[in-house]
């Protein structure tokens, strides 16, 4: 089947049935040296669950034999997972033919030239498959738990032959706890750190001169670390995102730090999602190191937004929570974002990012049932007198 697949690959490649031509005891000793399937592996000396290779087995296995690349210069196309099989192998079979090893062995080499010396190709092929292994590591990764990276390497299997293996090898990086003392009472938090660039591991770090600029004092960066309160405010209002993005968010927002101040002048670091603002961390500085608090979503009192929110409309703590625009999924299952009159008013507090988001976020990737909630909203905020029956019984149940 691999020798099927592969005949008709270079023929296509080379506009001609050059296959043919190549003698059997090459092409015998090419299946034996041929590139294997993919294999995903824990990096040496790394601590990966069992049960989370797996995951990422199936996981990255389905995905390379169902997304295809395509090579147009020839008029093929063929799925990642055979590309890195056949593909692969006939770039070896290039660089491995002496113009003068066997008859007509000028021809197969200058007809494979183009395919086999077209870095363009090779180039194109790869990045879709880097990516993956991002989204991957991400996947799997949480804050508290285990950071993941995956990377793509080629080896040589002594232990079997000299064939070589197109491998993942997945690396973790397990949480760094400590407890500190805050109002006189001992919480535990966990180090802020992840792997963005699928190479290695960094903390995150702010410097004091981000928050206090007017002090030329010592610019040692300050680690980062996160009580567990946050996450679960993170987890709770962002409620229709994974929690592996919420927290590479996270730490992608400390990357660039963006510091405002809420209405006691206390510290507030922006928290966006792929660059769109959806809330604050509020945090503390106890002994040189900057522990989050907690998480507050954009509308929630205490941030810019929300205290504005609460000015324009009057709306306080208890009354967001009641009409549930204290989380993101509301803005998302509702018709909020369609009628014109909720969202000028909150787009007139600062909100627009919201609907933003809301926009980049596939519906169909949410599972939770629509609501129709602008008529009890206007109700609640004095714009009507009466709510539709059907409205009430829709949000009672």
């Amino acid at each position: 089947e691999f020798m099927r697949k592969f005949r008709l690959f270079i023929n296509t490649c080379c506009d001609e049935d050059i296959y043919r031509l190549i003698p059997s005891r090459m092409l015998n000793n090419l299946y034996l040296d041929r590139y294997h399937s993919l294999k995903i592996v824990k990096a040496e000396g790394q601590n990966v669950p069992v049960e989370v290779l797996n995951s990422m087995r199936a996981f990255i296995g389905a995905w390379i034999n169902v997304t295809p690349i395509a090579l147009t210069k020839y008029n093929h196309e063929m799925m990642i997972g055979e590309f890195l099989t056949i593909g692969l192998t006939a770039v070896k079979l290039y660089n491995s033919i002496d113009e003068n090893a066997f008859p007509r062995s000028d021809k197969v080499k200058s007809a494979l030239q183009k395919f086999g010396s077209d870095e363009e190709a090779l180039f194109d092929s790869f990045p879709p498959l880097i990516s993956m292994l991002a989204v991957a590591g991400y996947f799997y990764s949480k804050i508290g738990n285990r950071i993941y990276w995956l990377q793509y390497d080629l080896a040589k299997r002594h232990d079997i032959d000299d064939s070589p293996d197109n491998l993942v090898l997945v690396y973790s990086h397990e949480a760094e706890s400590i407890q500190v003392k805050i109002n006189d009472i001992v919480r535990p938090a966990v180090r802020l750190g992840w792997s963005a660039n699928c190479k290695d591991f960094e903390w995150s770090s702010i410097k004091p001169s981000l928050l206090y600029p007017e002090q030329p004092a010592n610019d040692i960066p300050m680690k980062v670390y996160v009580q567990s309160h946050a996450l679960l405010r993170l987890a709770e209002r962002i409620d229709c995102i994974n929690e592996s993005i919420l927290h590479f968010n996270m730490y992608d927002s400390f990357c660039d730090p963006k510091i405002c101040f809420d209405s006691h002048h206390n510290f507030l670091i922006e928290y966006r999602i792929f660059g769109t603002k959806a809330g604050y961390f509020r945090f503390d500085i106890v002994n040189n190191i900057l522990v989050v608090r907690t998480f507050l979503f954009l509308t929630n009192s205490g941030t810019p937004e929300g205290d504005l929110l609460g000015k324009n409309t009057g709306l306080k703590m208890l009354d967001k929570k009641y009409l549930a625009i204290d989380k993101l999924s509301t803005f998302i299952s509702s018709d909020i974002k369609t009628n014109p009159q909720l969202k000028k008013i909150f787009t007139d507090s600062g909100c627009q990012c919201l609907f933003d988001l809301v926009n980049e976020i596939d519906p169909d990737s949410i599972s939770m049932p629509k609501k129709s909630t602008s008529a009890l909203m206007l109700s609640y905020l004095g714009y009507v007198n009466t709510l539709i029956p059907e409205t009430v019984a829709e949000l009672s149940s």
